[in-house]
């Protein structure tokens, strides 16, 4: 998606371990937010967040509200849904 950053997830399409402690409960909030600064992912702008489907996603949605982020949404189709549209843009590489 034009503009996305990737913000981190797991080693697969089925974990989030880069933002779960090791008995998968929420990391850190300085920890994850060093993550996203790592990414150069601005939390001042609004923060919209996707993954391939949607589950991923929202669970990274709720971390970011329970850290105080409140200007921020989900795209629940993720990635096949937008990929699916062929009137879709896309882009590779670097956000500009």
């Amino acid at each position: 998606m034009p503009g996305a950053v990737y913000g981190y997830a797991g080693t697969s399409a089925t974990t989030l371990e880069d933002y779960r402690n090791i008995d998968n409960t929420m990391r850190n909030a300085d920890e994850i937010k060093a993550l996203w600064k790592d990414a150069g992912i601005d939390t001042n702008k609004h923060l919209m967040f996707m993954c391939g489907s949607g589950w991923r996603a929202a669970e990274v949605l709720t971390y970011a509200n329970v850290m105080g982020f409140d200007n921020t949404s989900l795209y629940s189709d993720g990635w096949i849904g937008w990929s699916n549209d062929t009137s879709n843009p896309t882009e590779t590489g670097e956000p500009k």
